[in-house]
């Protein structure tokens, strides 16, 4: 099940009372020209959990995100198996219709949300307002860099994690933002072969990579009306909680923005960020990144 923000940090605890700490610096690995604007900064401040409404709206973001950045075949295949199966669903029910060739719909989106669970926790917490340290009333806030007030902290991009056990909590808590890798080409063309290459390797069971974002993220009108039905009739299913949220981010259609206001990226640029289960992983996560990209 993808992790809330409230969960980020299970067992770890801080103060709740504790002084909010100060604005830092999250750029993350990065191979790209010095001269490109800085990354997000990190903001800390008192905050309370996102409404309903604040986590519908992220939900759908981060539903039509996922797609945006998934391998065009692999989204393709996807969305053929599940139209079959909700057809299949269909001609059972009809009473003027006959269907025992046909996979179940529950059977396939439990299947398929397997394969697609890594990138779904990726872009749910990638799209999210703020983060929570749980335990605390404090939420983290991502930021453009070119919002930084002077005297913030600039983290290193390879270093280790900070010494500061608050810093590296907030860090921890923000791992889209602080555990990503930032790409640069030297043109649009080799941005999509860039990404198009990670992409596949995404789909990989094995993989470290989560989502990979950046490059043409637009869906062509008939494929997005395509996804909308998808969602719609995945709605109408028995999911669980996480499922669910998808479905209706898919059935609400896309929003106007689909990348989060902190994340700049120029045309050229990517944002790779890792699974969540390859955190503890980052050396593997780099390594791997270099190699398919």
């Amino acid at each position: 099940m993808p992790i809330t923000r409230r969960a980020f940090l299970g067992g770890m605890t801080a103060a709740a009372g504790a002084a909010v700490a100060p604005t830092f610096w999250a750029e993350p690995i990065r191979v790209r020209p010095a001269h490109r604007a800085p990354g997000p900064v990190l903001r800390v401040q008192n905050a309370e959990p996102s409404s309903e409404a604040q986590q519908a709206d992220e939900d759908r973001r981060a539903a039509w995100l996922l797609l945006a950045c998934m391998d065009a075949g692999e989204r393709a295949r996807v969305a053929d198996r599940l139209e079959g199966a909700i057809a299949s669903e269909q001609a059972r029910r009809s009473p003027l219709l006959f269907d025992l060739g046909g996979e179940r719909l529950e059977d396939v989106l439990r299947e398929e949300s397997q394969r697609v669970l890594p990138a779904w926790t990726a872009a749910r917490s990638l799209s999210a307002t703020r983060w929570l340290v749980p335990g605390t009333s404090v939420g983290v806030l991502a930021q453009p860099g070119a919002l930084a007030r002077a005297g913030d902290v600039r983290g290193s991009d390879e270093g280790p994690e900070p010494r500061d056990p608050w810093k590296a909590r907030v860090r921890f808590a923000a791992w889209p933002v602080t555990r990503a890798v930032r790409l640069s080409s030297p043109d649009r063309e080799s941005t999509e072969r860039l990404a198009a290459s990670l992409r596949v390797r995404a789909c990989e069971p094995a993989s470290t990579v989560g989502l990979v974002v950046g490059g043409a993220l637009g869906l062509p009108g008939v494929e997005v009306e395509r996804w909308r039905e998808i969602g719609r009739a995945a709605d109408r299913a028995e999911l669980s909680a996480a499922l669910s949220s998808l479905s209706v981010g898919l059935a609400a259609g896309p929003p106007e923005h689909l990348l989060p206001a902190w994340l700049l990226l120029e045309p050229e640029d990517l944002w790779v960020v890792p699974r969540m289960a390859a955190l503890a992983r980052s050396d593997a996560f780099r390594e791997e990144v270099r190699a398919y990209g």
